[in-house]
């Protein structure tokens, strides 16, 4: 499967499906998201094709 899409003509490459997986173990902003519920995040993106997730923290 190509998980890849190319941006007009530059060459570039992005994924088609990302997940910002921030709300996975950040139990301070998330509170009702626990260990459980964030594997089944994971599973459920990981089963849907994403290949990126991210978890970067920034304001």
């Amino acid at each position: 499967m190509n998980n890849t899409i190319a941006i007009g003509k530059t060459g570039l490459k992005a994924f088609k499906l990302g997940f910002g997986a921030g709300v996975v173990g950040n139990s301070m902003m998330y509170p009702k998201v626990d260990d459980t519920l964030s594997r089944q995040l994971i599973r459920t993106t990981l089963a849907k094709g994403a290949s990126l997730a991210i978890n970067a923290f920034s304001r």
